[in-house]
């Protein structure tokens, strides 16, 4: 399956002279979390809802006597807190490429670029909903083992053994990392 199969076509873009706040309202008007920065359809940047928060955290602790609307973004650019230079995928490139890479660098986004010019966005999201949609045709196929939709169970049990849940390597909060659930 290519990129162009699954990606969102014609993504919301924001340009690199827009306020922080203009790029805020946007993600929250779209429920968006990632919005390319353009000048003409080229791609420059992007900023994501993370850049913005860690944004406001940097110049709120810069800040801490002077309330204003700095704080809030107002009249910071988008070009202040955006991520350049931009990972980007082409159109024809396989979902797989696209989901080691954004694993591999820890990205919830990739814009997809042809010819220089900015075409879709892929996101977590858009790859999510894309293996829903294989799982569930595949669960189609499969068909239920019983009337219930369950797996069938012998009289003393299961009828076959689960495979053990693979070790997952979190990091301990004593090396100073979050931990999430």
């Amino acid at each position: 399956m290519r990129i162009r199969d699954v990606m969102t076509p014609n993504p919301v873009a924001v340009a690199p002279s827009a306020s922080v706040l203009t790029a805020r309202r946007l993600m929250a008007r779209h429920g968006i979390r990632h919005l390319p920065v353009v000048v003409g359809g080229t791609l420059v940047g992007i900023i994501s809802d993370r850049d913005l928060r860690v944004g406001d955290k940097a110049l709120a602790d810069a800040l801490t006597t002077l309330r204003s609307d700095l704080v809030s973004g107002r009249y910071r650019a988008v070009e202040a807190v955006m991520t350049r230079p931009v990972q980007t995928i082409a159109p024809g490139a396989t979902i797989n490429e696209a989901a080691h890479r954004m694993r591999t660098l820890k990205i919830s986004a990739l814009p997809v670029v042809a010819e220089g010019r900015l075409i879709g966005i892929l996101t977590t999201d858009d790859l999510l909903a894309t293996l829903a949609a294989v799982t569930e045709l595949d669960d189609e196929e499969d068909g239920p083992d019983d009337e219930e939709g369950g797996r069938a169970e012998e009289e003393g049990g299961r009828d076959e053994e689960e495979p053990e849940a693979a070790a997952v390597d979190e990091p301990s909060e004593q090396e100073g990392e979050e931990v999430r659930p």
